[in-house]
């Protein structure tokens, strides 16, 4: 009911899982894609400061967008979801 205090728990390596996707394959992308900005920017002659930008920017925004996808359609999203153990007091 509201106003109850209540302990909730999730699964630990549904933790660990929902860290790496949120926090650790965002990043690595965002570092690779400003990487291969970097690389596109000097071989084909382009703005070697707007490249980067964009290459991390756009390999952030798709794994970000990969990303909600898996947790939407997969039971790894499931998993993530705390749920009540138990009432501490009323």
């Amino acid at each position: 009911k509201p106003g109850d205090e209540v302990l909730l728990g999730m699964a630990e390596n549904a933790l660990v899982t929902g860290s790496l996707l949120v926090y650790m394959i965002p990043l690595v992308m965002l570092l690779l894609g400003a990487l291969t900005g970097e690389l596109l920017a000097t071989q084909l002659g382009m703005d070697a400061e707007l490249m980067p930008v964009v290459g991390g920017a756009l390999g952030f925004v798709l794994v970000i967008l990969l990303v909600r996808g898996v947790l939407h359609r997969t039971t790894i999203g499931l998993q993530m979801q705390p749920v009540m153990l138990r009432i501490l007091a009323k």
